[in-house]
């Protein structure tokens, strides 16, 4: 067999092995179908114990706006925004009725430990993505994350972006963003008593 042809399999073999590794990247990190980061924590510790069981509520100058498509309002009641961080597996829970609005199934979602980044100086690197819809024609995902995310005392400041990507066979993705933030200029007290906890029961959980 002469160098030739040598040379044109050992090329062929190359080609195969790069293809090979191409389709096996992980495709489920936010950023495909169009939307956010491309990669999701998955070795997060979740948030420090001495800030666990945090009730952290809009109220009355503690407020939190929400601007997206369609939606621009200021928040200063706890039945509209609420905040908890869970000492017991050191996840978060977030009630806020607009969620239905964005096309979550309910009102309340959980963002796992495993995706939540301690830093320094109390701050956090929050990443996530759940999936509201799938199917063979048509997908939907909303990639959560958080620009800034910092518990300092009894204090949250924060800005979190939800992007709501709406993906359908042969179109281009559409991608809606909702921007989360404290505009006080301490972000919002956690209220240690005359807040109700957050009920999870029900919460989406995230999916990618």
């Amino acid at each position: 067999m002469n160098k030739k042809i040598l040379s044109i399999i050992f090329t062929l073999f190359l080609a195969g092995l790069l293809s090979i590794s191409c389709s096996n990247k992980d495709k489920t990190g936010p950023g495909d179908n169009g939307g956010g980061s491309t990669t999701i924590p998955e070795n997060g510790t979740g948030i420090n114990n001495s800030y666990g069981d945090r009730k952290f509520p809009a109220q009355s100058g503690n407020k939190v706006t929400v601007v997206g498509e369609n939606i621009n309002e200021e928040i200063s009641d706890y039945n509209n925004f609420i905040l908890n961080t869970l000492k017991s597996d050191k996840s978060i829970l977030v009630k806020m009725p607009l969620l239905k609005n964005i096309g979550f199934t309910a009102d309340v979602i959980k963002i796992p430990a495993k995706n939540i980044v301690e830093g320094d100086n109390n701050n956090y690197t929050i990443k996530t993505r759940y999936t509201l819809e799938e199917t063979a024609d048509k997908t939907v995902t909303v990639d959560l994350e958080a620009e800034s995310f910092n518990i300092s005392g009894a204090w949250l400041k924060m800005k979190v972006n939800l992007t709501k990507t709406t993906t359908v066979k042969d179109a281009e993705p559409v991608t809606e963003i909702y921007t989360i933030e404290t505009v006080t200029e301490d972000g919002i007290k956690h209220a240690s008593s005359g807040r109700p906890a957050i009920n999870g029961t029900g919460a989406i959980e995230p999916k990618y």
